[in-house]
């Protein structure tokens, strides 16, 4: 034999599971205070308001 290695043909395959969860680590933490207050608005009847609406109703027009 010569000196030389015999190099194989190394293959990784990465499951559907392993790639969900390397893109949950990789997500922003939850902003927890924000999220409180959102539910405590929408609670109290309070978290839609005629602004609010109007606001998201130029953003969607702005994306179409």
């Amino acid at each position: 034999m010569s000196g030389a290695p015999v190099r194989g043909q190394d293959k990784v395959e990465v499951s559907e599971l392993a790639s969900y969860l390397s893109k949950l680590r990789d997500m922003p933490a939850v902003r927890q205070d924000l999220v409180d207050r959102v539910k405590s608005e929408i609670a109290g009847g309070t978290y839609l308001t005629p602004e609010k609406l109007d606001a998201a109703l130029a953003e969607l027009a702005r994306e179409l």
